[in-house]
């Protein structure tokens, strides 16, 4: 079954952390090779945010400081 994956970063991956992403993802799905999309988002500031199939892996800056304030 395709999956929709969708990988959000502040700036455009390095090689070395795409492989990491590659790693990530695969480690997620299951699956020794993925396709995703990329979008890069200034404002998460750092970090990634993966969603697959609608379920989102956020580990991203915007989101940590996000939780911080509402604590």
């Amino acid at each position: 079954m395709p999956q929709n994956i969708v990988v959000t970063t502040a700036i455009e991956l390095t090689p070395e952390a795409r492989g990491e992403v590659d790693f990530a993802v695969s480690k997620l799905t299951g699956e020794s090779q993925v396709n995703y999309e990329t979008k890069v988002d200034p404002q998460i500031i750092g970090g990634v945010r993966i969603a697959i199939n609608g379920r989102v892996y956020d580990a991203t800056v915007s989101a940590k400081l996000e939780k911080l304030i509402n604590q």
